[in-house]
């Protein structure tokens, strides 16, 4: 509700009112030629005449909650992607090896010579006997785009000649562990990182886009949580392709 002091009123009176009702309790001050007044957020002066706007006020309210948690849910996505917590899970027995620095011998007794490294130049000194095929263990590559642009870069390599079909590229897993990938092994991680960003942008973002836009007051928009290390909804499980993905994080930009 509203509060009026009317005039005259002393300095000493008036500076007691805002600080009481502004300063304290954060209501909007007015002044008129006959009162100063302490309004609500929803309410409105009409000369001296005070209307009650919660409608409109409601309904603005509303609209910059919902620019705000859209903000926070595409910055977050970004966010959740570059954090190294968005994870491509990799078997890398079949037609790639897991190295540790040792003598270089591999699974199969030859010696293993890296055609390109993860880092800066440095490669392996030599790997010693890996994991068994089938032994059950996975690793992970952490969907970032740097990543998914160095492992792209590596592709290209294969693609222009510059690397033989033969050849292998390391590469340090988020488990600290280095594995080398094939071509093939290659192609099939790059895939994968690629649908883990598309399930962010094509399913968990639309389905917070939908949480928002259903959202009746500011209330229920703030108490929206965006959290992209939890699934996404069964009705926004992504099942397009890697186009899709393209389209839907541009729209987010």
């Amino acid at each position: 509700m509203s509060y009026k002091l009317e005039k005259p009123y002393t300095d000493a009176q008036r500076a007691d009112f805002v600080v009481v009702h502004n300063h304290q309790n954060g209501r909007k001050i007015e002044e008129t030629a006959t009162a100063l007044y302490a309004l609500e957020a929803y309410e409105l002066l009409e000369g001296d005449i005070v209307v009650d706007n919660t409608a409109a006020y409601e309904a603005a309210q509303l609209g910059l909650a919902k620019e705000a948690k859209y903000k926070e849910a595409n910055e977050g996505a970004r966010a959740y992607l570059e954090s190294g917590e968005a994870l491509f899970a990799v078997e890398p027995y079949e037609d790639a090896q897991v190295l540790s620095l040792g003598d270089g011998v591999g699974s199969d007794g030859t010696t293993l010579t890296p055609a390109l490294s993860q880092g800066e130049g440095d490669l392996p000194d030599g790997a010693t006997s890996p994991p068994a095929q089938g032994d059950g263990a996975i690793y992970h590559i952490e969907a970032t785009d740097g990543n998914i642009g160095k492992l792209t870069a590596y592709a290209l390599g294969f693609i222009t000649g510059q690397l033989g079909a033969e050849d292998v590229v390391y590469w340090n897993t988020k488990e600290d562990e280095t594995i080398a990938l094939t071509q093939t092994k290659l192609s099939e991680v790059l895939m994968g990182l690629g649908q883990v960003q598309a399930q962010v942008w094509n399913a968990k973002f639309p389905a917070y886009l939908a949480q928002i836009e259903a959202a009746a007051t500011a209330e229920a928009v703030r108490a929206i949580e965006i959290d992209y290390s939890q699934p996404a909804p069964v009705d926004f499980q992504w099942i397009g392709t890697d186009s899709s993905q393209d389209s839907a994080e541009d729209a987010a930009e």
